[in-house]
């Protein structure tokens, strides 16, 4: 008779097939009593199949599979990204689609997820390390992926194969093991006094714009990190991070307040501030490597010279690591010194951060 086993807050059904092996079946929920109800049904279904009174697919009834076809991964791919709605951010739910339809691209919409078999983790490795695409600019064929990108697409396959297995799709967790590709460690990229200065210079006409550029340089926020900010009294910011699930303050200066509240009261979309950095970036002249997160990490580096202490940097950021902090302290000082002007007076001890100021440039004054 199929019995109840608990593993990491979650209930599933044990069962004993015909064959002697183990079937798991998870029982979709948290709670306890609810998991003995679904229980008791599956153990009804169990001695209906014992009795030829009922067959498999009874079963499959009651975990809600419809058919075979309810196994293929073109139709689970949509059902795990619906059930990640109100769970993660909306871009992260965009990528985490995107990159599942890379699995289906390679495997096929039909593909029967029980079919994964531990060589199929080559087949998508290499799969998403030899796609390729024509460059529009240069009319040349490229890869399509960076190695970090790729390993974005694996968290997202791996969360989702971990979907699969906790509503009873697959058994045992993940069908092959799925490892981070190696990347090179390459050093962050950010804005010199003089680039900040030509970005700004560069959108004098476009005040809302400037103002974008301002504040993501004065605050370090990530890009989708505006809509859960808040301003405090005091000059400080509230922000909650969709990445980490976590909450920090920051200090914003005072002249960058105004800048602060007409960017949050026009909610620019994360695509359109993206695509506006890169077409004043090409203006301005600026490096073809800069990017929006390029504005994170200057505010990172004008930081740690500032308070000269890198958890402090670390908190500011939001990082979960200090490790992924530690990379700012790899750019050689003496350089960054000489190409960011920065108050290295001594940081009280009492000070949780420092606010980066954002020199102004002569342009339309905000209304």
């Amino acid at each position: 008779m199929a019995f109840m086993r608990k593993i990491k807050d979650r209930y599933y059904a044990v069962m004993k097939l015909a064959d002697g092996r183990q079937k798991s079946i998870a029982l979709k929920t948290c709670n306890e009593r609810e998991a003995k109800q679904r229980l008791r049904k599956i153990q009804e279904v169990e001695v209906m199949i014992k009795s030829r009174i009922a067959s498999e697919s009874d079963l499959r009834d009651l975990l809600g599979i419809d058919s075979e076809s309810g196994f293929q991964i073109g139709q689970l791919i949509p059902k795990y990204i619906k059930s990640c709605k109100n769970r993660l951010s909306t871009s992260t739910e965009k990528r985490y689609e995107e990159s599942l339809n890379e699995v289906i691209r390679l495997f096929g919409k039909h593909f029967d997820i029980r079919h994964f078999k531990p060589k199929d983790y080559d087949v998508l490795l290499n799969g998403l390390k030899n796609s390729t695409r024509i460059n529009k600019k240069t009319k040349k064929r490229e890869l399509r992926f960076s190695s970090t990108t790729i390993n974005i697409i694996l968290r997202a396959v791996k969360t989702f194969f971990y979907w699969a297995s906790d509503n009873g799709y697959i058994e045992n967790g993940l069908p092959f093991k799925i490892k981070q590709i190696k990347i090179e460690n390459v050093l962050p990229r950010f804005l010199t006094d003089s680039q900040v200065s030509a970005l700004l210079k560069s959108c004098e006409s476009q005040p809302i714009i400037q103002a974008v550029f301002r504040v993501y340089l004065g605050t370090g926020m990530r890009l989708g990190e505006l809509p859960g900010s808040k301003l405090l009294d005091g000059n400080y910011l509230y922000i909650y991070s969709d990445k980490t699930k976590t909450e920090r303050y920051v200090p914003i200066h005072p002249e960058l307040i105004a800048d602060y509240i007409l960017v949050k009261d026009r909610s620019l979309s994360q695509s359109y501030s993206t695509h506006r950095f890169l077409h004043y970036k090409k203006k301005a002249g600026l490096p073809e490597n800069l990017t929006f997160h390029s504005l994170r990490h200057t505010y990172a580096v004008k930081h740690w010279l500032s308070c000269g202490d890198i958890k402090m940097t670390k908190d500011a950021l939001g990082h979960t690591l200090l490790k992924t902090t530690e990379i700012y302290t790899k750019l050689p000082k003496d350089y960054l010194l000489s190409v960011c002007n920065v108050n290295r007076k001594a940081t009280a001890a009492k000070r949780l951060t420092v606010p980066i100021a954002i020199p102004r440039i002569e342009y339309a004054q905000l209304n």
